[in-house]
């Protein structure tokens, strides 16, 4: 019986106390055993990394049947309320705890995980695409003290939506233990934790992340928690990306098929959740997606067939739809227009036609003379460095971050200014995002 079988057609007779035992409760009974299983899964590759590297024979890994033959094969039969279980006790703990080995096999398990994940990643996305899509065009109409399916529909999308960007958090960046000021409050915290990966029961509609979660500790200790201008600034400041995700980046630049498309998938990924209303999203990927974009530009310019990897008209609709998502919130729309600026500005000399296309589109009332001007001096500015750069003179002063930042709150103002919000535009037929 699969976990999203019809009830079986058959009544148990408890042979002790003759009391009959409906399908429903065997069914109850079914699932739960379903989500400690993967609870124990997770909790078995946290505490013996050997695991990912364990073979079942000569040319089959426990990696490749496990994840093919019991995650994904349930993947699809999974409600949203019990795929938020899966996510939070196996997926976060099988991510974060993967580390690249020094064996002779580190190799084909890296390359195998990150098939995992090229995978996983954009079919998650795909389901919490299609899960916000439907609550922004859903009428809300809530009884006072009345907990409704759209408002438990609600909790579950913005939980999955959590779990699922600490996953990646976890995929791009080494995380950082063991800096609390006693060693004893560590392994009480790990405790804590497996305890809390022991307990059955589970809260829709309550995040339950606290201290216990590793990712909100290293949030804490590098202070990515808060949104901040400091990446955004073409800062040079080192961030500690993971082994696995380096080891990404190295395939990439060597054309790797899976590392490109993999690659892709996690900016666009970036990109989209910027849209989702949920304001964790904007708090965890502001900060890191101006650096990450950075090297994955870096990449695809030495590629001959861009578009067959990655839309850059859809990434910066999405920036636009961002605004517009979170345009109430006046220090997310500084941030959010800054990155903007900084997008177009990396983007403008291979894809100003498309993100031309985009403005015009979104905003038809554009200052068409503030644009030309801006573009015609990151044209003066890229000349005279590649002049300077040919004759060793000293590069030419770049644009300022308030330059940047003004320049596009006028060109962005009305889409500021709009009264529309985002769930009053999702329930209209137009869409000036073409998303």
């Amino acid at each position: 019986v699969t976990p999203s079988s019809p009830p079986v057609s058959y009544v148990r007779l408890n042979s002790t106390s003759n009391i009959l035992i409906d399908d429903e409760r065997l069914r109850d009974y079914l699932h739960r055993l379903f989500d400690i299983c993967y609870q124990i899964n997770g909790m078995y590759f946290a505490h013996d990394t050997d695991l990912y590297y364990l073979k079942l024979n000569d040319n089959n890994y426990l990696l490749t049947t496990y994840l093919q033959k019991i995650l994904f094969e349930n993947f699809n039969t999974l409600p949203s309320f019990r795929l938020r279980i899966v996510l939070r006790h196996f997926c976060r703990l099988f991510v974060e705890n993967y580390s690249s080995s020094i064996n002779t096999d580190k190799e084909i398990i890296d390359e195998l995980f990150l098939k995992f994940l090229n995978a996983f990643l954009p079919y998650i996305q795909q389901r919490l695409t299609t899960m916000w899509n439907n609550l922004l065009t859903t009428t809300m109409n809530y009884q006072q003290g009345q907990c409704s399916d759209e408002v438990i529909e609600e909790c579950v999308c913005v939980l999955i939506t959590r779990d699922f960007i600490d996953i990646i958090r976890y995929f791009i960046f080494k995380t950082i233990s063991g800096q609390t000021n006693s060693s004893s409050i560590n392994m009480n915290k790990k405790k804590n934790k497996i305890n809390l990966a022991r307990n059955n029961s589970e809260s829709m509609c309550e995040e339950t992340n606290g201290d216990l979660d590793q990712i909100d500790e290293w949030d804490e200790q590098t202070t990515y928690n808060n949104i901040s201008n400091k990446l955004l600034n073409n800062s040079h400041e080192k961030l500690d990306y993971s082994d696995l995700f380096m080891y990404m980046m190295k395939m990439a630049r060597q054309n790797s098929s899976l590392a490109l498309h993999l690659f892709s998938n996690i900016i666009r990924i970036l990109f989209e959740c910027l849209t989702f209303p949920d304001a964790y999203c904007i708090n965890r990927f502001l900060p890191i997606i101006l650096p990450i974009t950075k090297f994955y530009t870096d990449v695809i310019d030495k590629q001959v067939n861009i578009s067959s990897l990655i839309d850059i008209k859809f990434l910066f609709q999405c920036l636009l739809k961002s605004l517009d998502t979170h345009n109430e919130n006046e220090s997310v729309n500084t941030n959010l227009i800054s990155l903007i600026g900084h997008i177009y500005e990396l983007w403008h000399n291979q894809y100003g036609q498309q993100l031309d296309s985009v403005l015009h589109e979104t905003i038809p009332q554009i200052n068409v003379e503030l644009l030309n001007t801006y573009k015609a001096r990151l044209l003066t500015n890229n000349d005279m460095n590649n002049n300077n750069n040919n004759t060793k003179k000293t590069p030419q002063q770049p644009i300022t971050e308030r330059e940047r930042r003004d320049t596009f709150k006028n060109l962005l103002n009305p889409i500021l200014l709009s009264p529309m919000s985002s769930r009053t535009r999702a329930l209209n037929s137009t869409n000036p995002f073409n998303i």
